[in-house]
């Protein structure tokens, strides 16, 4: 049997989230569930929080967490709480296709033929919806309110219109 180390008891890597124990490889043994000291860790900080025990971490399965992290030799084991927080961190940042402030990270989903469903309903865009859609992405909207926001003088709010076409701003008195 192993050493003890840091595993994975239950893993949403999409969502970032994780229950995490100090304990031997025994996540599909038949035995009766070990005592051990278990964390939880969820994004957006990735910072371990103790939990009461390990069946609150394994009832989380039944929510559709997957059951453990394994390779072709078992559980993964970790050295440090730190160590697995840093997986799920980039397990989540993985999910969501990288950092889109990121120039290496990967390109967006492409859009379906015609352009997404339903954007004439939700009156984001100036011109055409789908035409507005494909000239300016989220993390193009996201980067001009980021510097707009940064460059505010301290007391002062602007009103911000998310549209993909033009991000118009309107300083005023906070």
């Amino acid at each position: 049997m192993e050493d003890p180390a840091w595993r994975i008891d239950t893993l949403d890597a999409r969502g970032g989230l994780a229950f995490v124990s100090w304990r031997h490889e025994t996540l599909f043994d038949d035995a009766p569930l070990e005592e051990a000291t278990v964390f939880f860790i969820g994004a957006p900080a990735f910072a371990p929080q103790p939990v009461a025990n390990r069946g609150v971490a394994l009832a989380a399965e039944r929510q559709g967490f997957q059951l453990g992290l394994l390779d072709e030799n078992g559980e993964i084991p970790f050295e440090s709480l730190d160590d697995v927080a840093e997986a799920i961190r980039r397990l989540y940042l993985a999910a969501a296709r990288g950092d889109p402030a990121d120039p290496t990270a990967a390109p967006p989903l492409p859009l379906p033929e015609g352009g997404p469903p339903g954007l004439e309903r939700l009156k984001l865009f100036d011109e055409e919806s789908v035409e507005g859609f494909k000239r300016q992405s989220l993390a193009e909207a996201v980067t001009a309110f980021r510097a707009t926001s940064a460059g505010l003088a301290r007391g002062l709010a602007q009103d911000w219109t998310w549209t993909a076409t033009v991000c118009s701003v309107d300083e005023t008195s906070a």
